[in-house]
């Protein structure tokens, strides 16, 4: 199995630590009897963190969406013992940093920026039988054409 660079010092270290004649550097976990799950809810619960549904499936998932962010996909799944369909299907993730990323997309246009100067209007052209008559006829049309809303239900007091 390939190491990745940021577990290489965790894996010095243990080595600097392990016997001369040692077959392998990490004994604590390789006991079949011991049970991993109840070790690691405890070190959760002594670091004050919640544990959350089906933590193993989660952790993996979490580290394949990151090594995913750096290696192409067949190459992470190979090391990690599953096919690109099944780490697509199961394990990739969508992140807050993916979010944030795709918010602050370059490409998108920014906003229209708001008419400096209002239109005059006069005494006299706000009594113009005309402007009525468009805003009667506006308003009709906006009525009868056009849904309030999008394709949501309208809810009306």
């Amino acid at each position: 199995m390939p190491l990745f660079p940021e577990l290489r010092p965790y894996q010095d270290e243990a080595f600097e630590r392990a016997a001369p004649s040692a077959v392998h550097v990490i004994t604590r976990w390789r006991d079949s009897e011991k049970n991993l799950r109840t070790g690691l809810l405890r070190i959760l619960r002594h670091a004050g963190v919640k544990p959350w549904p089906r933590f193993y499936q989660n952790l993996r998932s979490s580290r394949e969406t990151e090594l995913v962010e750096t290696f192409p996909i067949h190459v992470v799944a190979e090391s990690l013992g599953n096919s690109p369909k099944t780490a697509l299907a199961y394990y990739m993730q969508v992140t807050e940093e993916h979010y944030q990323r795709a918010l602050q997309n370059p490409v998108q246009q920014p906003a229209a920026l708001p008419c400096i100067e209002p239109q005059e209007q006069t005494a006299e052209t706000l009594n113009s039988e005309a402007v009525r008559e468009l805003a009667i006829r506006s308003d009709s049309l906006r009525r009868n054409l056009m849904t309030p809303t999008g394709f949501e239900p309208v809810s009306r007091p």
